[in-house]
């Protein structure tokens, strides 16, 4: 069993703080784009989307990417695989080998573990400012973070639940038929799924409707309603889905829409639907002119996640009020945030 996590097998990684700028570098330096992806491109989406100082936003890369850094068999919900599906139509009329509901719970598991890494980050901001919103100097300044959903400063709290929220979100984007176009040229099947094209925000994260009620089936009813039912993510091989059972049929020649093509890893099929590099079939595909399913999706990415950061803050404000919700932003963006 490989130590590290197949899903991105790419040589880019965050091993500790990094500064930003190197790691932009890395990403317009590479010899091949194809593998400049991962790491760099989800640091890239959130530093993109949210305007942090320097040693915040190593932290913040950092906190992003720690979902990448546990090894193979991780969860399926921190990258939004396993909800695969086909209605009889888009698969040459015969049944899919499991249900849309199926499918569809899986798209909620992942859309609760974005919600669980948002509410703790709401949490935790409690103790970055004081009763009249100005920074408390010991759990605002810090060096470093250990990033491992344990007790730390609050700061860094902070950044672990929003980094484990936003890796999810940014992976559904790249790993879902939301964002971008199939091949146009072929007919709709396992091997070319339909791409929906359709533009950031996502309902499926739309925090807010998590806050006013968690129930799971109240909740499921809800997205439901908003989703388009062809909405789907591909079958990672050998991963476990919402029902704890394992994927052990997504290899080659499996009739399930899979998460990658079969030149990469494990060994999918076809073209799947993944889009974490430029390596992939599905990420190279044309959406309009001049743009690719690639650039389409690191784009709508970008807009999620800023749209993200204003949930936040909504929610910060209603949970402490303007003023507070106001310092605890300052805290969290800046490296040496000033009381007052």
């Amino acid at each position: 069993m490989p130590k590290d996590n197949p899903r991105h097998r790419l040589p880019v990684r965050l091993l500790g703080p990094v500064a930003v700028g190197f790691l932009l570098l890395q990403l317009l330096a590479s010899a091949s784009p194809a593998e400049a992806f991962v790491t760099a491109n989800h640091t890239k989406i959130t530093l993109d989307a949210v305007t942090f100082e320097k040693a915040t936003s190593e932290l913040a890369a950092r906190a992003v990417n720690v979902s990448d850094k546990k090894p193979w068999g991780d969860d399926s919900r921190e990258h939004c695989d396993n909800a695969d599906y086909l209605t009889d139509e888009d698969n040459g009329g015969k049944p899919y080998p499991r249900s849309r509901l199926r499918a569809f719970r899986d798209l909620q598991n992942c859309a609760q573990y974005a919600y669980t890494g948002f509410i703790r980050a709401v949490s935790a901001a409690d103790g970055l400012v004081d009763a009249a919103g100005a920074p408390v100097k010991a759990q605002v300044e810090v060096k470093d973070c250990k990033l491992d959903e344990g007790p730390d400063l609050k700061k860094c709290e902070v950044l672990d639940g929003l980094g484990r929220s936003w890796h999810a979100i940014e992976d559904f984007y790249a790993h879902s038929n939301y964002a971008d176009k199939h091949d146009l040229t072929q007919k709709v099947s396992h091997l070319n799924a339909p791409g929906l094209a359709q533009s950031a925000p996502a309902p499926i994260f739309d925090m807010a409707v998590y806050r006013q009620d968690w129930s799971e089936l109240n909740v499921l009813a809800k997205f439901s309603e908003r989703l388009d039912p062809r909405l789907i993510t591909g079958c990672y091989h050998n991963d476990e889905d919402a029902q704890g059972d394992r994927n052990n049929d997504c290899e080659h020649g499996s009739p399930r829409v899979t998460h990658q093509d079969d030149k990469r890893d494990y060994q999918g099929n076809g073209v799947g639907l993944a889009k974490d590099s430029t390596v992939f079939q599905r990420a190279q595909l044309p959406f309009s002119e001049g743009k690719t399913n690639f650039t389409q999706v690191m784009e709508q990415a970008t807009a999620e996640i800023k749209h993200q950061w204003t949930l936040f803050h909504d929610a910060l404000v209603s949970q402490y009020g303007q003023a507070r919700a106001d310092g605890m932003v300052k805290a969290i963006t800046t490296d040496h945030p000033a009381a007052g």
